[in-house]
């Protein structure tokens, strides 16, 4: 779902302007700890951007109620800020509390400057996640604004591949993966639209193999990207009832590293029978970029028993080290 990563018409001009744009660059680059330290500097300079930075760090961290929490407090103070209606239209959607994000859709509309189209296309949006996915094509068919481009190929992706037109699906997404996403957003998108890209074709024959070897061909460059990696995990649907889902932080030294640098640190989750198993998925991914060595540094069981397919479920942030201390 859309959100935007501009300072909004309230704070131009404003001394938050450059906290603003730290805290939206931190979230960018996955700094989630130091855009919440950010977004608390962006409320004390009385800017309501501070609430959006804040609640996209926290969902990104795997806390969506304290997302909420936030977005809900900022809404009370900020009431006339389209963007936190926004993103808590989205978060309500994502929680299933379809009613109130319909009517924090409806709150955003009536905000001064708000992007219209942006919030038309999470409505429609959310008519897919409520199963209506006919309507939400119609909506989405009566949006037009070029700087959406890429998420309303990526919503109408997805409603034509729920209502089984995959003709359709496959030549729009041979329109759109040919053009450079521009923003974060697009790029969101554009990797969105290749993966229901690539469940069509192995739908259609395409091997298990070569899917996969294009996905992970993705995470060269997107290697956190969530759908991504639940399309390598379902061309293998490796189940067993002994598996259990790992935290794991790896500790390791790239190929390639500035002699500066000794190694890094980075968290995944991964569904495996055992820390062998998972090591062997985390080596696949790591081997796109290439690696001196791998161990687990810390692991944590969060399941016992998973009936999930195995495979990697998060990428976390890497985290670079000097040596010579």
């Amino acid at each position: 779902m859309t959100n935007p990563e501009d300072p909004q018409p309230d704070d131009q001009g404003h001394p938050s302007d450059s906290w603003i744009s730290l805290g939206f660059q931190q979230l960018r680059d996955g700094d989630f700890e130091d855009a919440l330290k950010t977004a608390q500097k962006v409320e004390e300079l009385r800017a309501s951007a501070a609430f959006e930075i804040a609640a996209q760090a926290h969902a990104n961290l795997g806390d969506p109620e304290a997302a909420l929490q936030v977005l809900e407090r900022g809404v009370r103070e900020a009431p006339n800020a389209w963007p936190n209606w926004q993103l808590l239209g989205n978060l309500y959607a994502d929680a299933g509390r379809f009613d109130d994000a319909e009517n924090a859709y409806r709150d955003a509309l009536q905000c001064a400057h708000v992007w219209p189209e942006s919030v038309h296309l999470n409505q429609a949006i959310l008519l897919g996640q409520q199963g209506n996915h006919d309507r939400a094509l119609v909506a989405l068919d009566a949006i037009k604004d070029d700087d959406l481009l890429f998420e309303l190929a990526s919503a109408r992706m997805n409603a034509l591949y729920c209502v089984e037109k995959t003709e359709e699906a496959l030549a729009l997404a041979e329109t759109i993966l040919v053009k450079e996403p521009q923003s974060a957003s697009d790029e969101d998108a554009w990797y969105f639209i290749s993966v229901i890209d690539m469940r069509i074709r192995m739908a259609q024959g395409l091997s298990a193999q070569e899917v996969r070897d294009r996905a992970l061909a993705l995470l060269v460059e997107y290697p956190e990207n969530d759908h991504v990696l639940a399309l390598i995990r379902d061309t293998r649907d490796e189940r067993s009832r002994d598996c259990k889902y790992y935290r794991l932080v790896i500790q390791g030294n790239t190929l390639d590293a500035p002699a500066s640098v000794e190694g890094f640190y980075i968290p995944y989750d991964v569904v495996a029978e055992s820390e062998e198993e998972a090591m062997t998925y985390i080596e696949e991914v790591e081997a796109l970029t290439g690696f001196n060595h791998l161990e687990i540094e810390e692991s944590e069981i969060l399941v016992e028993r998973s009936r999930e397919p195995k495979g990697l479920y998060r990428a976390g942030t890497r985290t670079y080290f000097e040596g010579g201390e």
